[in-house]
């Protein structure tokens, strides 16, 4: 697992322009970072780039390392402008980093996770972000909660149906685990209300689309934005969906 810092220049400066102090810094933070992973068996590496775009630098090492997983933080500030949900350079990469993204809204996040509440639907699935889920929850002992938003029986026995392979995985770990269905087509309203109690709200985003505008569709989005406590969101590895770089 490689632990990438990417530190930002502004275009019209050279990447020597950087005091070295200041990269020493992040390289020390990273290999902080995997001090603490070492006990777990995971291999780390830490890893500082200078740029002046930050969007392509992480790609080009998503493509040189074949990364199977992307993992980014989101502090929960929401800048405003076109295109900018959860910042420019997040937008881009979940439209079109070449693998699974996973990105964590960190604000209020605190350890240990009592309870993590994942949301299923027709267009939200178990697959990806449920592994995820297991990882947080087996680390702090946490129960989960599956929440399946539903607009009819049919498609209520559907969600219970691509459940069951992840509630026996959950009770074989022995991890609390609970399966609720909510007959609804109110997503935002009922995930809104789920966060409040929740230590975390898990959401397997829908892949975006080629005539989308936004790589979250707009409930994602608001659930991002407005959620009362962290968000964890996960997106499938899909074709990229948009060629255009970030906006400055």
């Amino acid at each position: 697992m490689s632990l990438l810092n990417v530190v930002e220049v502004p275009r019209n400066l050279p990447p020597k322009a950087i005091r070295f102090r200041y990269v020493d810094d992040r390289i020390r933070g990273l290999q902080k970072l995997a001090r603490l992973a070492a006990p777990l068996g995971v291999d780390t590496r830490a890893v500082v780039k200078i740029g002046s775009k930050v969007y392509e630098i992480i790609l080009d090492t998503v493509r040189e390392e074949a990364v199977n997983l992307l993992v980014m933080g989101w502090r929960g500030d929401r800048p405003e402008g076109d295109r900018r949900i959860l910042g420019s350079n997040i937008d881009y990469l979940i439209e079109n980093a070449p693998c699974d993204v996973a990105v964590l809204k960190t604000k209020g996040m605190e350890r240990p996770l009592a309870r993590v509440v994942i949301l299923t639907s027709s267009i939200w699935s178990l697959e990806g972000i449920g592994d995820l889920a297991i990882v947080l929850a087996e680390a702090d002992r946490s129960s989960i909660e599956v929440l399946a938003l539903a607009a009819d029986p049919p498609e209520a026995e559907a969600l219970k149906s691509a459940a069951v392979s992840f509630l026996e995985m959950c009770q074989a770990r022995g991890l609390s685990i609970e399966h609720k269905v909510l007959y609804t087509r109110n997503w935002e309203s009922v995930a809104l209300q789920a966060s409040n109690d929740a230590s975390l709200l898990a959401v397997g985003a829908a892949t975006p689309s080629a005539g989308r505008k936004y790589p979250l569709n707009p409930v994602e989005d608001r659930i991002a934005k407005l959620a009362k406590c962290p968000v964890l969101i996960f997106r499938r590895a899909a074709v990229a969906t948009s060629d255009r770089a970030p906006s400055a």
